[in-house]
């Protein structure tokens, strides 16, 4: 009876075992969301096949892990900063565990998306050779040349809008033209709008004095 009931315990745990339920695999998954110019975009909400599973943290990135099985495809969508343009950005991932790296190892799945502002900043340099002229944004004075004569500030813009900018002669009657101006298209990127002119300079004629003659 012994070995009888050996067999049957042996079996009992064969069987047992059997219906144990396997370990979901998972596969880790980065998102990292990013401004156009490489700059991380944090808390901005990740979703998971329509479900919020996260923030981008300090470095605009998230890890998790997802359950498989292999080839289970699933869609990740990360919303815009407020300040930023364009939508949601959405991409399909395959679930593979075939991404590795040189060494050997797993790699983590990645994506990554980009974000453009709606308004940038955009350095203004000008030149113009004199000094303690007024430089005008659109009509409005907004610096002064230097001893130099030369001027830079950072203007804020909208990409595509124009930026007129000019130099007038201000309390130098002597100058002309009256002022020198240039009209700039703003990028879609961080830029540099130059003015670089100059202006002409009436030189005062000096009156020489006359010699008495002789008779």
């Amino acid at each position: 009876m012994r070995p009888l009931l050996g067999c049957a315990l042996v079996l009992a745990g064969a069987l047992l075992g059997g219906c144990a339920p396997e370990e979901v695999e998972r596969f880790q998954l980065r998102i990292t969301a990013l401004s156009d110019e490489g700059q991380p975009l944090e808390k901005l909400p990740v979703r998971i096949d329509d479900e919020v599973i996260g923030r981008t943290d300090g470095a605009g990135r998230l890890d998790v892990a997802l359950p498989g099985p292999e080839g289970r495809r699933v869609n990740v969508a990360v919303d815009p900063p407020a300040g930023f343009r364009g939508g949601t950005q959405s991409r399909s991932v395959l679930l593979d565990r075939l991404v590795r790296r040189a060494d050997g190892t797993r790699a983590p799945l990645e994506v990554e998306t980009h974000f453009s502002p709606t308004a940038r900043s955009y350095v203004l340099l000008v030149d113009v050779g004199i000094p303690a002229l007024p430089v005008e944004i659109f009509g409005v004075k907004k610096a002064t040349t230097n001893s130099e004569g030369v001027a830079m500030l950072l203007v804020p813009g909208v990409p595509g809008d124009d930026l007129q900018v000019r130099v007038t002669r201000g309390q130098r009657p002597d100058l002309s033209p009256p002022f020198l101006g240039e009209t700039f298209t703003l990028p879609d990127h961080a830029s540099v709008c130059i003015l670089d002119g100059r202006f002409n300079v009436a030189h005062k004629a000096v009156a020489r004095a006359h010699r008495p003659s002789r008779l």
